[in-house]
């Protein structure tokens, strides 16, 4: 599992620089993410490890029955809402305690209807009906995790019957992109569940063969990673460009198109034995640790992220030394709070 726990953390760290520079409008430490080298980013790689995870920690609560599996799934959702909640009303309040100097920061990130309706706004939150910038991903996870018990339960049964109803449901997002939830203004979810779902049966569906998955030499992983370069190239090309404009659905980051899906499964072939090959550092270890407290850290990011506009909404202009030593010091910020959170979850074990 430490492996897991390092491609988790590492992709919890990209997701809030990704974010940080996305919101911010720079590119200083996204240049060497996946969001710039390719089509596909953290993201998807955050979902997969999270079927994965979750296929691999839920047999002990299946071998007991599905209810009870179904159980700790639905309360583990109401904890990722709870989350949601309570890390919106910290942003909300930080947002609106430094009005009117935050106002291009609120309209920006989308917290507008929330600055003019707060009681509302928080309720439509918790019905997940409401996304401000970055509350997207626990959003898609909590209603991921309210019907993978069912998956999973499928899964160990027959996993063809499995695949072919995650795949049908992923290839009917395809041909109708409507197919998903809407917002209280009636605006589609950026993330359709409907067809992320796929990558997350995809996640618990190599849990079921972690022991028997196949290594990937480093040659391999090599020409894997030219591959997906190369695919991106072709899609930014000018040609490529005009024909993926056309056929955008293709590479949709919100119904995970087919060519965006292929990118990732490039990615993640070609980074398996990078993991496995990474020297045993504190680097590798803070990371590791970062990765075994995935809802702490990421709400951090999050909070990081808005901190991060903010500052920049209030400077004319930021220079990017001083952005890189933010976003080096945001990270020396998690690895911190993972230490903290690894110490005490040592502590109370010992005690008990």
């Amino acid at each position: 599992m430490e492996g897991v726990d390092f491609i988790r953390g590492t992709a919890l760290l990209v997701i809030m620089v990704d974010h940080v520079e996305l919101c911010c409008g720079v590119k200083v430490l996204s240049q060497i993410t996946l969001h710039r080298w390719g089509l596909s980013d953290a993201l998807e790689i955050f979902v997969f490890l999270s079927g994965f995870v979750f296929g691999l920690s839920s047999d002990r609560s299946l071998s007991r029955g599905f209810v009870s599996l179904q159980l700790k799934a639905l309360c583990r959702s109401g904890v990722l809402i709870l989350a949601n909640v309570f890390t919106f009303i910290f942003v909300l309040f930080l947002l609106m305690g430094l009005l009117p100097l935050s106002m291009d920061a609120v309209v920006e990130m989308n917290f507008l209807h929330a600055i003019s309706s707060p009681l509302a706004s928080t309720i439509q939150l918790a019905f997940l009906r409401f996304q401000p910038f970055g509350f997207g991903i626990l959003r898609l996870y909590a209603s991921l995790l309210v019907v993978m018990p069912t998956m999973l339960w499928v899964l160990r049964r027959s996993k063809p019957a499995a695949i072919l109803v995650s795949f049908g449901i992923y290839g009917c997002v395809q041909l109708w992109p409507t197919l998903n939830f809407e917002n209280y203004n009636g605006v589609l979810w950026t993330i359709n569940p409907f067809a992320w779902q796929f990558l997350f049966v995809c996640g618990m569906l190599t849990s079921c063969f972690s022991r028997q998955l196949p290594s990937v030499s480093i040659p391999t992983s090599v020409i894997l990673f030219v591959v997906a370069v190369a695919l991106t190239c072709l899609v930014n090309s000018h040609s490529g460009f005009e024909f993926f404009h056309r056929q955008v659905w293709l590479i949709r980051k919100q119904t995970l198109g087919p060519i965006r899906l292929l990118h990732f499964c490039l990615i993640v072939l070609a980074i398996i034995p990078a993991v496995d090959r990474f020297p045993e550092c504190a680097l590798r270890s803070l990371v590791v640790s970062c990765g075994r407290f995935p809802l702490e850290v990421f709400i951090y990011g999050l909070i990081v992220t808005y901190v991060a506009k903010l500052g920049s909404s209030f400077s004319s202009g930021v220079s990017t030394f001083t952005f890189v030593v933010f976003e080096c010091a945001a990270i020396g910020g998690a690895f911190l709070l993972a230490c903290f959170l690894a110490q005490t979850d040592r502590r109370t074990a010992s005690s008990c």
